[in-house]
């Protein structure tokens, strides 16, 4: 315990903390790591490593620690748990434990103390860097995610408009500041719902027209301006609500955003007055002129009074003209978030469906062909086991662009689930439409997923089919492209197969 800390500067990243209290020991890994790169912080014991954590937990990407720190299994087990204690600033970093003694028991141990592997000595230094490589690349990932959490958060709570998230189960989930800001009446206490917070007294079921409910029910995004009661006070609330979905289409959560108009109302009421009163004060005045010309100065003043109003009057008008346009962009933004994939940035898989059925309609409607490209990434799960799931989506994200790229304007592309795609060709049959999937199985080929040291081999497999005209239901043509793609599976993948092949 009483031996020199020794350390490295910090400069970039890949610093990992080593906990060896052997001095050989120490020297001979010090070696290896900063062979293979990374930077390399040194601890003896417990005192010293929590001086080094003080110092330099932000750098820290992952820590290596011998577990019979002098000679006692207890004293490096009791460290890992602190180190891996949900609230301490170690709690994210993963922490790679070497022992000599690696019983069941011992193993077992390990984990249950939060370690992120568990190596026996003496060990392979490739094992031991194939460890500690992955367990940085975790860290680095789980940063960057922490990061962007982080991020949407203070965009969530900076936002000026009451915004509030409702769970399948009507539970208010999560809520900015401006709501409470806003409503000051609102009970929000965990767990409850929203027609228990929102109104007083409460109500105990929701309210049947609230488009927040109407989202729940029929998944599409509802706006409308209620009138409701609260405290014996007539109020008009602006609500929009959007319904969130998962990957798969599922729904998780809708989210809306309130914002009380009722002085926005009031104001309107008020500027309608003004102008009925402005109007009978205007015909008052013609009155007042043919009778009495001798008062012409002073009816002079009153119309520069009158003009002064309905300016002021147009002003207001104006404002509030002008919030309803920032509120319809945020409509507008929030039904793009329910239709478009994050990851790819193409459609998703609900977009697809309600666009689907009516080209399909359309197509047999005019007597036009229509064609359809189902599409599957050979090998993805090898890829997502063998480079992790960082890899897949950078996969993901290169099919989006080439689809992008390769497609036509008036064709319609989307994230169908996974790593399969779809595209809709209007007007298009099968011969052209063979070669537009020949050109993107190609594109998808020919290209480069870059990740990490790593070039991946990419290739897609694409089933397809078209219609003519004919009255055809539109899941049969899904079915039927899907039905040549598995064909395509079948035979090799890395190919198009046209249903009429089969």
């Amino acid at each position: 315990m009483g031996r020199k800390v020794i350390d490295t500067p910090i400069r970039g990243t890949g610093c990992v903390l080593l906990i060896e209290d052997d001095p050989a020991e120490t020297e001979s890994l010090s070696f290896i790591l900063k062979g293979a790169g990374y930077r390399v912080l040194t601890a003896p014991g417990v005192n010293e490593t929590h001086e080094l954590i003080r110092q330099y937990a932000r750098e820290i990407d992952g820590i290596i620690l011998d577990i019979e720190l002098t000679d006692s299994l207890d004293d490096g087990y009791d460290l890992c748990v602190a180190l891996r204690e949900p609230h301490s600033v170690t709690a994210h970093i993963p922490v790679v434990v070497v022992s000599a003694h690696s019983t069941r028991e011992n193993v077992d141990r390990s984990y249950s103390a939060g370690a992120f592997q568990h190596i026996r000595k003496p060990f392979q230094i490739d094992s031991l860097l194939a460890v500690i490589g992955s367990m940085i690349r975790m860290k680095k990932a789980q940063d960057q995610v922490r990061h962007s959490e982080e991020a949407l958060r203070a965009i969530f709570n900076a936002l000026p408009v009451g915004i509030f998230i409702l769970g399948p189960d009507h539970v208010v989930t999560q809520f900015n500041p401006a709501l409470v800001r806003s409503f000051p009446h609102i009970r929000m206490t965990p767990g409850a719902k929203e027609y228990e917070a929102f109104y007083d007294p409460p109500r105990t079921a929701p309210l049947a027209n609230h488009p927040a409910y109407g989202a729940l029910a029929t998944r599409e995004p509802q706006s409308a301006v209620m009138e409701v009661l609260v405290s014996g006070r007539k109020q008009w609330w602006d609500i929009s609500a959007a319904p969130n979905f998962d990957i798969d289409g599922n729904l998780l959560n809708v989210v809306v955003m309130i914002r009380d108009v009722t002085r926005d109302r009031e104001l309107a009421q008020q500027l309608k007055e003004e102008i009925a009163h402005a109007r009978r004060a205007e015909e008052q005045a013609r009155i007042e002129t043919k009778r009495h010309k001798a008062t012409l100065a002073r009816q002079d003043e009153f119309a520069d009074n009158l003009m002064n109003t309905q300016r002021d009057l147009r002003k207001k008008s104006e404002e509030l003209e002008q919030a309803n346009r920032l509120l319809a962009d945020m409509n507008f933004k929030l039904e793009r978030l329910s239709t478009i994939d994050e990851l790819t940035q193409l459609s998703n898989r609900r977009h697809f469906q309600e666009i689907f059925p009516r080209e399909v309609h359309r197509a047999m409607r005019y007597h036009h062909h229509i064609s359809v490209l189902m599409m599957d990434i050979d090998h993805f799960k090898n890829i997502n086991d063998r480079y992790l799931h960082q890899a897949g989506d950078e996969v993901l994200r290169l099919i989006g662009r080439v689809l992008t790229g390769q497609l036509r304007e008036t064709d319609f592309v989307a994230r169908y689930g996974g790593e399969e795609f779809v595209a809709l060709l209007p007007e298009t049959p099968e011969a052209e439409a063979h070669r537009i999937a020949e050109r993107i199985r190609a594109a998808v080929e020919q290209s480069r997923c870059r990740y990490g040291e790593h070039d991946l081999q990419v290739t897609i497999s694409i089933g397809f089919t078209t219609a003519h005209g004919e009255m055809t239901d539109p899941d049969i043509l899904i079915s039927d492209a899907d039905s040549a793609l598995y064909k395509a599976k079948q035979l090799g993948r890395n190919r198009v197969i046209s249903f009429r092949e089969l």
